[in-house]
């Protein structure tokens, strides 16, 4: 009596045994174990396609612009846990390895498939050490030497899918360094109200900044105010540049209360005093130096503390002034008007201390007479051994509603507008700070505590010292007698590190990933042999049996070979 087999319980790849009688055949055909294992292989393929495309699409939307904790921020804020660079690092790195193990488990099926496919090719010939070095290297077996070309569109395909394969194990490093990090801020905390005015403030004492002679002691004391808080905004040398401009804003600096905010904090609606500079125009020839200029300069009337300006001859000591507008003391007792300055007012500038003017060679500013484009100026010498030169500042001076501030210390804050763009608005001591500027520039200069650079530096250093005297000046009647304030709101911020993704380094490196799963399209459109066609169930048995056999074997015994 005939066996009665069950082809659900068939083995893999073997056939049915005919019933007695029965004429007609059947046909292999693959087993359930067969058809998992089938998607077992190619599901490693599209985990590994689907985690790279998300490895790449979340650098490049998420950690880009991620802002860091870095290690003075607690690891927990709130309850919200702090994700620092190491952490960062950490995720991609273990993205990278899931790849790593994806195409790894998918790339070993696949080149056992091509050694199947050209182990039973009629068309090649390859020795057991070149499908050893096939199968350790994931190399085609064509490029161990003796070097061979591929025959057949079988062979070429899997030349094909091979070296698709082979880049992906190098180019992990490409994607661990597309990340850059640089240090930033990002708001932290409630916002905090201030006021820049000083407690100590009061309006009712102005009256004695403007009395005759007798009540001289109060300007004197805004005066020595203004020398302190002149080189105060200015005392970091990371936030200037080396011809002594700003870094880190407009230039329009103020100082205000220390209410404990770290630098790099923000202010916003503050009053900023501010001041623009149009042009400077020096003069060229003595025709162009009236006499009511130099006659202003050596005499005694510009100070308002009655100090002899004119006596001072160290090289850099400069007086901005308006020879048809001195400073007079018959204001009135009251606040002085709100004014906004946009005009033009005279410059002197001693450029060196000597009697010979013709002769004076190489100082702090350069070689002056020896280089005459870089110093075409008129110089003007005096009894005193000074030399003058000077020019026409055009400028505008006031103040401004800066819409954000920065701290730059606890008591500094910068207004951030561009120049250009800065709204210059009137103030009551816009006009009384530049009265003040002769005295106090004279004192900036000869104590050199604001550092401003002098070598080849001229119009920029007029520029500096004009500006640095003004905000001085104006904060210091701000603080004497400005009551109640402008009430701010402030932000303290917190140091963060940000992440910076080069998009380039990541859609490279998805490129070339991506290329293993053309690699694998490849494989599944690999064209079938001829044995698997259909054909009778018992052929079909024993050619597939005599495959797994000899594959088997072959792939046991090449385990065991040395490269050469």
């Amino acid at each position: 009596m005939a066996e009665y087999r069950d082809p659900e319980k068939a083995p893999p790849f073997a056939t049915t045994a005919p019933v007695r009688g029965e004429q007609t055949l059947t046909y292999a055909s693959k087993s359930k174990t067969g058809s998992s294992h089938g998607f077992t292989f190619w599901a490693f393929l599209m985990a590994y396609t689907v985690c790279c495309i998300a490895l790449a699409v979340i650098l490049a939307l998420v950690i880009n612009g991620f802002n860091a904790a870095d290690r003075s921020t607690p690891r927990y804020i709130n309850g919200k846990l702090q994700l620092r660079v190491s952490d960062i690092t950490t995720l991609i790195s273990a993205g990278l390895v899931v790849i790593k193990l994806l195409v790894t488990s998918w790339t070993a099926g696949a080149v056992w498939r091509c050694a199947v496919e050209l182990t039973h090719s009629t068309r090649v010939s390859l020795s057991p050490k070149q499908l050893s070095f096939m199968t350790r290297y994931k190399l085609p077996p064509w490029t161990r030497y003796p070097f061979e070309l591929p025959k057949g569109s079988r062979s070429l395909v899997v030349t094909a899918i091979l070296i698709l394969v082979l880049p992906q194990q190098f180019i992990a490093p490409l994607l661990s360094g597309a990340v850059n990090w640089s240090p930033s801020l990002i708001p932290g905390g409630a916002p905090v109200l201030v006021n820049s005015t000083d407690p100590l403030a009061a309006a009712a004492y102005y009256y004695q900044y403007v009395a005759p002679v007798t009540y001289i002691d109060k300007r004197t004391q805004v005066y020595k105010m203004a020398t302190g808080l002149a080189s105060l905004p200015w005392s970091d040398g990371s936030t200037t540049s080396k011809n002594g401009t700003s870094l880190t804003g407009n230039g329009c600096r103020h100082v205000v209360n220390d209410d404990g905010l770290p630098p790099n904090s923000t202010l916003r609606s503050a009053i900023v005093p501010c001041i623009k500079f149009h042009g400077i125009a020096w003069a060229t020839s003595n025709d162009q130096i009236p006499f009511n200029h130099t006659n202003t300069v050596f005499q005694k009337t510009m100070s308002l503390i009655n100090d002899s300006i004119s006596h001072y001859n160290n090289p850099g000591h400069a007086v901005l002034f308006d020879p048809d507008l001195p400073w007079n003391n018959s204001q009135g007792s009251g606040l002085p008007p709100s004014t906004l300055f946009s005009g033009t007012k005279v410059l002197a500038l001693n450029i060196a201390n000597t009697y010979n003017c013709s002769q004076i060679g190489i100082n702090n500013f350069g070689d002056i007479n020896g280089d005459r484009r870089t110093f075409p100026q008129h110089i003007v010498g005096w009894a005193l051994g000074t030399c003058y030169i000077f020019a026409n500042v055009t400028f505008t001076a006031g103040v401004t509603n800066s819409p954000l501030s920065t701290y730059l210390s606890s008591r500094v804050v910068e207004d951030r507008t561009p120049i250009n763009e800065v709204k210059f608005e009137p103030s009551i001591w816009t006009e009384q700070a530049l009265w003040l500027l002769p005295d106090l520039m004279t004192m900036i200069s000869l104590a050199n505590s604001s550092q401003i650079p002098t070598w080849h530096n001229v119009d920029l250093y007029a520029e500096n010292l004009i500006r640095q005297s003004y905000l001085a000046a104006w904060d210091s009647l701000h603080q004497t007698f400005d009551e109640g304030g402008v009430i701010s709101e402030a932000t303290q911020v917190e140091p963060r590190i940000q992440a910076s993704v080069s998009y380039p380094r990541v859609f490279s490196w998805l490129t070339v990933s991506l290329l293993t799963s053309v690699g694998g399209v490849l494989l599944m459109l690999l064209p079938s042999r001829e044995g698997d066609i259909e054909e009778p169930a018992d052929e079909a048995a024993e050619r597939r049996r005599e495959q797994m056999e000899d594959t088997k074997k072959l792939l046991d015994d090449l385990a065991n070979l040395d490269f050469f």
